[in-house]
């Protein structure tokens, strides 16, 4: 990892967001729990995503020494784009090394199960 994917890595795992001038811009997203089935819960996590407009509140990886010969050399075959230990953004979507997404999500993501509670159970003794 470079100097310019560190700091892209370390922008990210502090859940602000960074401009990569000509490509667009890459932030954390905090996303709600939500019910994936009847009996399925997942939990609130952060996801990486992309726009590819720049956005003028975040910083802007462009002021960084390299970054030019960087941005020409970090594009793969195609509409993708390797951030060595940061992800793969691949056609319009981020998907993020495994390291940054722990990082990000250090309860997990994993579905839980959970079961309705009986009438039993909201009964209070005396």
């Amino acid at each position: 990892m470079n100097a310019i994917e560190k700091t892209i890595f370390d922008t990210l795992a502090a859940g602000r967001g960074i401009n990569l001038p000509g490509i667009g811009a890459l932030y954390v997203e905090q996303r709600p729990a939500e019910v994936i089935s009847g009996k399925s819960l997942r939990p609130p996590y952060n996801r990486i995503a992309f726009s590819p407009a720049e956005n003028p509140a975040y910083p802007s990886a462009g002021t960084l020494e390299g970054y030019e010969e960087w941005a020409l050399h970090s594009q793969q075959e195609g509409d993708v784009r390797e951030i060595n230990g940061v992800g793969v953004l691949r056609g319009g979507v981020f998907y993020p090394a495994v390291e940054l997404y722990e990082l990000l999500n250090p309860q997990g993501t994993d579905c839980l199960l959970y079961t309705s509670p009986s009438p039993r159970d909201s009964t209070s003794s005396r």
